[in-house]
């Protein structure tokens, strides 16, 4: 690992933490929340300034929501999801107002959970799959880890380079508001950066497997769109759908 920083200031003198998590979405703050309940400090950087405000993942499952309701935010996690009674089925349309091609019918919040509670005692599921867009969770997520004095977040900013020096590893991190660098001395550094990774890329880990291109499932060009609309436009079907695609030529949209 290089050991030169990329910033082109001189980083102020670094303090000591015990654990640096690069990424502040939804597994960068679930580990920060996770290690505050063993007492265990960590700084969260990222490089937005907030949590997302476009669309990204939207299901959430059982295992997922086990963890979220071991930190107490498995309700606040539902509570921002479709109504309870809405279906989750997924609908594909010619349009947003044309006719439907197809559809997989899946229940209800509501649905789900009345399933769970009449279920055996031996029943393995306590937190059934739930349906929440990323951009909705990462925001119950942002505000609780705001109230954690465990937990330092430095949004706005940027990892820009680190090195490991056997006892400790050196990380730099920018203001993204011009505020220069400073220097942090951790044990262990964490990339929760997603698939576009800057540690993960300057620690020379490769992805194995087919390639995006050679899947058949999520290949190719992808188009996701936020829409907010008083009154969704009516379809051949009555049952509305928790998420909805339409037919585009060489892309897939959601």
């Amino acid at each position: 690992m290089a050991a030169g920083s990329q910033s082109g200031g001189t980083p102020k003198s670094g303090r000591r933490v015990p654990i640096v998590i690069v990424g502040g979405g939804p597994v960068g703050l679930m580990l920060a929340l996770d290690l505050a309940r063993y007492r265990v400090r960590s700084v969260v950087v990222n490089t937005g300034e907030s949590h997302r405000v476009f669309p990204k993942g939207n299901t959430h499952n059982a295992r997922t929501m086990e963890h979220y309701r071991r930190l107490g935010l498995a309700e606040r996690v539902r509570a921002v999801g479709l109504p309870p009674g809405h279906a989750t089925d997924v609908g594909y349309f010619t349009r947003l107002d044309g006719c439907e091609l197809a559809r997989l019918g899946m229940p209800s919040s509501r649905e789900k959970l009345a399933a769970r509670d009449s279920g055996a005692g031996v029943d393995q599921v306590p937190e059934p799959v739930h349906r929440a867009n990323q951009m909705y969770v990462e925001a119950v997520l942002l505000e609780h880890a705001r109230g954690v004095p465990a937990i330092e977040l430095c949004y706005g900013s940027s990892c820009v380079d680190f090195a490991d020096e056997r006892d400790a590893v050196r990380v730099v991190v920018e203001d993204g508001a011009g505020g220069g660098c400073e220097e942090l001395q951790c044990q262990y550094l964490v990339g929760c950066d997603g698939g576009q990774s800057f540690v993960r890329h300057r620690l020379g880990i490769g992805f194995e497997g087919e390639g995006s291109l050679d899947q058949q499932f999520f290949s190719g060009s992808m188009t996701s769109t936020h829409l907010r609309a008083r009154a969704w436009p009516s379809t051949s079907s009555t049952r509305r759908a928790g998420c909805t695609g339409r037919s585009v030529p060489n892309a897939r949209c959601s």
